[in-house]
């Protein structure tokens, strides 16, 4: 399968949560492709409620010591594709301001939020 093809059936097999709290779609492609008959790489890509937000591929050696492994299954310009879907809950708007509050006080930085308390450059 292609990465496109694997991330369709993520998205078939896996449809959104329905429930009250809203819920964030994470799909994870990995696709292992064959360079050459000595190099791998090792791409992945990262998507987010349908768009992609990172990707990114890793290089590798391969060494053909007559041991059967993914990559000694695939020709030259092969590749296999592999998959993985999470669902994970996102904040609640309180939990982001509560966050917002305890960083600034945690930063020492709780005067840039109020007004008033800001110094002004003379």
């Amino acid at each position: 399968m292609t990465k496109g093809e694997v991330l369709q059936v993520l998205k078939r097999e896996n449809p959104p949560i329905n429930a009250k709290e809203k819920y964030s779609q994470l799909f994870v492609v990995v696709e292992l492709k064959r360079i050459s008959r000595s190099l791998g790489m090792i791409q992945g890509e990262y998507h987010q409620d349908g768009k992609l937000e990172y990707r990114g591929s890793l290089m590798v050696p391969i060494n053909d010591l007559g041991q059967p492994s993914c990559w000694t299954k695939l020709e030259e310009n092969q590749s296999i594709s592999y998959g993985l879907s999470l669902d994970s809950r996102e904040q609640k708007v309180h939990e982001k301001i509560l966050g917002f509050f305890k960083n600034s006080f945690d930063n020492a930085q709780i005067q840039d939020f109020i007004p008033g308390l800001c110094r002004k450059a003379e």
